[in-house]
């Protein structure tokens, strides 16, 4: 208001003088219309921007918003492979061989991995079974005719396997890291009945046995990532494996026996190599492979002026396998 009561004021000069400057006074319209056109676009962008500034800034004591971080706290993946293992064992007693049993057998295994910035767990379980060829000597005391000779047939193996384990990332890139865990295996061992050729040059049937083996295992490994990009992986590990409270049960002549074995180091190492095919998902195939012992047990007596006992062993397997896993 006051601008405007200014310029009707100014309009209001004597007539000559609006007459004698005429051309000036059509300069001075064109300028006036302009700062007024200025003016009016000037307050029209004040009243657009003002609703939106009000949206964007937050209510007084309202809390602030964070931004979303670039990675998700927590990550994991879950995978399911398919396989074979190549199975085999050794018994050895003062260093002379006593049985052995080779062969390949079918596997399935199934692994969880959840991890943060700094740490992940791992539980892991494996099942294989199969039938495997035997070579052994036959334990007869009383049967002199067959008793050392080596008999040759086939055996049924089931292995079971859970292991839960937690680590740690090394470098800030995540590609090394550091684990240690705890794992319980059973192994259900069936020696088929055979025949064997004694010395006299018979046939004589030799009556099969049934054992299963049940232990603990501590491992202390690490992990390194050799590829890691947005579509690929490959990764290798390796740890060392302490057997804890070996045993085995055993049935003969018709009764079940416990016996206690030694626990000794043993090894694992595997790689993987997974590549994705959709968002979500992926290829993975590994290859791993194992070895453990057992020391002895006791001798127990069986009654009959006999006795029983399990000499020391060592076990190899060797896994490949193939399977699909999610990340989420």
């Amino acid at each position: 208001m006051r601008r405007r009561a200014a310029r009707a004021s100014a309009a209001l000069g004597s007539d000559a003088a609006e007459a004698a400057t005429r051309p000036g006074r059509e300069t001075d319209r064109r300028r006036t219309g302009a700062a007024r056109t200025a003016l009016a676009l000037a307050s029209l962008a004040l009243l657009a921007a003002a609703p939106r500034a009000s949206a964007d800034e937050p209510a007084p004591g309202a809390p602030e918003l964070q931004r979303p971080a670039g990675e998700p706290e927590l990550r994991g993946r879950a995978e399911l492979r398919a396989g074979v293992v190549l199975f085999d064992y050794l018994e050895t007693l003062d260093g002379e061989s006593l049985d052995r049993e080779h062969g390949v057998i079918p596997a399935l295994s199934g692994e969880l991995e959840v991890g943060g910035r700094r740490a992940f767990g791992r539980l892991s379980g494996r099942l294989a079974g199969g039938t495997v060829d035997y070579h052994g000597q036959v334990q007869a005391p009383t049967a002199p005719a067959i008793d050392g000779v080596w008999a040759s047939g086939q055996s049924d193996a089931q292995l079971l396997e859970a292991r839960l384990e937690g680590g740690a990332w090394v470098d800030p890139a995540r590609r090394l890291a550091v684990f240690a865990g705890v794992g319980a295996r059973q192994w259900q061992r069936t020696i088929h009945d055979t025949v064997a050729t004694g010395r006299d040059g018979l046939l004589y049937q030799i009556q099969g046995l049934s054992e299963t083996y049940g232990w603990w295992d501590l491992d202390l490994g690490a992990r390194y990532a050799i590829v890691e990009t947005e579509g690929d992986g490959w990764d290798v590990e390796a740890a060392l494996v302490q057997t804890v409270s070996p045993g085995i049960q055993v049935s003969y002549a018709g009764s079940n026996l416990s016996l206690d074995l030694g626990a000794r180091l043993g090894w694992r190492a595997s790689t993987s190599w997974r590549h994705r095919f959709a968002p979500s998902w992926f290829a993975v195939a590994g290859l791993w492979g194992e070895g453990y012992r057992f020391g002895a047990s006791a001798a127990k007596d069986v009654g009959g002026g006999q006795a029983i006992l399990e000499p020391d062993s060592r076990t190899f397997r060797l896994g490949l396998e193939l399977g699909v896993g999610a990340r989420f």
